[in-house]
């Protein structure tokens, strides 16, 4: 028994580095994190937040939040910081599409990343819209 426990741990420790380093290539998933030696492959850089309210074909900027709405907000770019893509927009949606008079929302993460192949740094632009 204590044999088969040492193997399972040698085997996951071994495959941990590639599984980790897939997750930070297909869902931006911060290489510091989720005990990944991927954190020597890029730098990685925290997101940011804008959100908007869909009205008549248009979009207006959000400026004001409850305390809730606040608490959502830095949440989700917590997780995006640290769970890269896999985390999710929909509760600060919703709490923005009750408390908004509009068509819909709009949260817009902007992140920086490093390009490979330029050495440069570029900006990567997800958009998430949610409508009534």
């Amino acid at each position: 028994m204590k044999r088969r426990i040492v193997i399972a741990f040698l085997l996951l420790f071994a495959v941990w580095p590639a599984v980790h380093r897939s997750l930070v290539a297909g869902w931006d998933v911060n290489p510091w994190k989720l005990a990944g030696w991927a954190m020597y492959a890029r730098p990685h850089f925290p997101p940011e937040l804008r959100l908007y309210v869909l009205r008549g074909g248009g979009e207006r900027p959000i400026a004001r939040f409850t305390p809730w709405e606040q608490t959502l907000a830095d949440e989700l770019v917590e997780r995006r910081y640290t769970l890269g893509e896999l985390a999710s927009s929909d509760d600060l949606a919703r709490a923005l599409l009750e408390r908004t008079r509009g068509e819909g929302v709009a949260i817009e993460l902007r992140t920086r990343f490093l390009d490979p192949d330029t050495a440069h740094i570029g900006e990567r632009v997800e958009r998430r819209e949610l409508r009534r």
